[in-house]
């Protein structure tokens, strides 16, 4: 037996909130977005390569400048010119902007762990974070060295 249900008899759907609800999807399907230009892209990257203090190592998913500094820290490099290599320039794949961070030799273990994110923070801001490309055992006192890594920013 083939059990059927009348949505349109069904008081919910059709009570005075529903309705506004539907006329404001309606209303607001059709608004297109805006192209979004180089120059828009590159500023919020260009912001960010001036202000980056320390390149951390970190045990956990950085989601905030104190989890990247206290919380899942354990290690840092102290950042400055010559540490990103290029940007902001054209990305590849995906489309969009791109800032390429040169390679770090002599970043400083600070706590025993396993390191598996990397986070690039300014002296009060987290501003980009991503995974190492493979976690690893990290004793303090040691150094650390990563390979050149990139933050994007995607274009539509």
């Amino acid at each position: 037996m083939k059990h059927e249900t009348d949505f349109r008899a069904s008081s919910a759907l059709n009570s005075p909130d529903a309705l506004r609800r539907r006329k404001f999807v309606r209303r607001f399907r059709t608004i297109d977005v805006a192209s979004v230009e180089n120059l828009f892209l590159d500023s919020g990257l260009t912001a960010a390569q001036a202000s980056i203090a320390n390149i951390c190592i970190c045990s956990s998913e950085p989601t905030t400048f104190a989890s990247a500094t206290t919380t899942a820290l354990l290690g840092s490099f102290a950042a400055g010119a010559g540490t990103t290599s290029s940007g902001p320039s054209a990305g590849t794949s995906p489309t969009g902007r791109k800032l390429v961070f040169a390679s770090i030799a002599s970043g400083t273990i600070t706590t025993t762990g396993t390191a598996s994110w990397w986070a690039a923070v300014g002296t009060a801001s987290l501003y980009a974070h991503g995974l190492l490309s493979a976690a690893q055992g990290v004793t303090a006192g040691n150094t650390f060295s990563l390979g050149s890594f990139e933050v994007r920013i995607a274009n539509q």
